[in-house]
């Protein structure tokens, strides 16, 4: 990579992602990010770290946050300007470097301690240094790694009291979309650490296939949600169609979402919970996913169609309390229903319902997902389709939808087709 194509990362609310070091931060709660105008007005009223900047030609802070405890962090980039200088050797020069400039100024309880560390997915080499300034016990850690001849430095600094704060920034810090990094067949996890909690998801975790074009294109989105039953998610609806769309120019993915094989643990809200943040993860990283926000479509089968329908219908009700999704709508801007489930009444695929909220069900929860009675205006545009063939889930669950639709002249397109001539469509 040429020096002069160094493209800063961008601050965005509390998220900050740079594509040129392929990492992205959110900042935890109780955490202030500062804007870049706020991080270049720091650095003009800070004499002291001014200078140290400037020490150093092509150093730049992308970005800076600190709690309400003072733990504080920041990411520092600077052009090594040919220096082979390995990660390793910057750490134990910075180490000799730090402690002679700061002997007289603060007191050193340790000789610096130097450690590899894994940081999202990406080693980095640190130097930790224990002082006391004023009386007060700090802790500075500094993470280092070289990208494309750039040193890539993340700092944080806290009271060894606040050690929970430091760890979650270490946990903050995620994998995110290099330049010129491929995004085909990445899994992306759609819940953190203490977030999911289904009884029998024995380490499972609700995610995301990608599958994007490597050129610089902003494209639609397509997320596909298989069948199953809500017993599992099946592969014949996932993949192949993700490659169809993608071939016909969408950035699409794929949504492994909670089900339940065993029909022993109701699955409840959890699948609706599950797409919603799918959707609400992709709108906030869409300059990553290469996609226009404003045209993130689903296309469900079956029970995925319901669960597709049910988010339709329902995103007003499913909240995300996560500071960095709950701002975006889970709302799809339009929705392809494959054969799906609809009803719980009459032409109800039981089995659906009873993954959904177990064998004995309360009439509330059965009205709640017996989507046709909850239709309204702000439902998304839908195209439908089912053949009379279809024994599962028989054909005339998708005309439950015709009658509430018409009567709020919403617009939602029909089709029945033949067994025989849904064959010559795929063809």
């Amino acid at each position: 990579m040429e020096k002069d194509s160094y493209k800063p990362g961008k601050i965005t609310g509390t998220h900050y992602e740079s594509e040129m070091l392929g990492i992205s931060f959110d900042a935890p709660e109780g955490f202030e990010m500062s804007s870049q105008d706020q991080i270049d007005e720091q650095l003009k009223s800070s004499v002291s770290f001014a200078n140290v900047m400037k020490s150093t030609s092509g150093r730049r802070m992308e970005m800076a946050a600190i709690s309400e405890k003072g733990t504080s962090v920041s990411v520092i980039t600077w052009n090594m300007e040919g220096d082979d200088m390995s990660a390793e050797q910057y750490v134990e020069s910075s180490k000799k470097t730090v402690m002679q400039q700061y002997e007289t100024k603060v007191k050193f309880t340790n000789d610096g301690e130097i450690f590899s560390k894994k940081i999202a997915g990406e080693t980095y080499e640190c130097l930790k240094l224990d002082f006391t300034s004023d009386d007060t016990k700090r802790c500075s850690e500094s993470y280092v790694r070289m990208v494309d001849g750039y040193a890539v430095l993340i700092g944080i600094a806290y009271g060894p009291e606040n050690t929970a704060e430091r760890n979650a920034v270490l946990e903050a810090v995620k994998h995110c979309k290099k330049r010129g990094e491929k995004m085909f067949g990445e899994v992306i996890r759609l819940w953190e650490n203490g977030e999911y909690s289904y009884p029998l998801a024995c380490g499972f975790v609700p995610n995301l296939v990608s599958y994007i074009h490597e050129d610089e294109k902003i494209r639609p989105c397509m997320i596909i949600v298989p069948g199953g039953g809500y017993r599992f998610v099946s592969q014949r609806e996932g993949e192949i169609v993700a490659r169809t769309f993608y071939d016909k120019g969408y950035n699409t993915f794929v949504l492994t979402y909670t089900t339940d094989l065993t029909m022993t643990e109701p699955l409840k809200e959890q699948p609706m919970k599950d797409l919603a943040r799918a959707i609400r993860k992709i709108r906030q990283g869409a300059e990553r996913y290469q996609i226009d926000p404003e045209k993130v479509i689903l296309c469900g089968f079956s029970a995925g169609g319901h669960l597709c329908a049910s988010v339709c219908v329902h995103y007003e009700d499913i909240q995300d309390e996560h500071r960095v999704y709950k701002h975006f709508s889970c709302r799809p801007d339009a929705v392809i229903l494959s054969y799906p489930v609809i009803t719980s009444g009459v032409y109800a695929h039981r089995g659906s319902f009873e993954a959904l909220y177990g064998k004995e069900p309360s009439e509330k929860e059965m009205e709640y997902m017996s989507l046709e009675k909850h239709v309204t205006e702000k439902m998304p545009p839908c195209f439908v389709w089912h053949t009379v063939d279809d024994q599962p889930c028989r054909w005339r669950t998708a005309t439950c939808l015709q009658e509430p639709v018409k009567i709020r002249a919403f617009v939602c397109v029909p089709h029945i087709f033949t067994w025989k001539a849904w064959l010559v469509t795929c063809q």
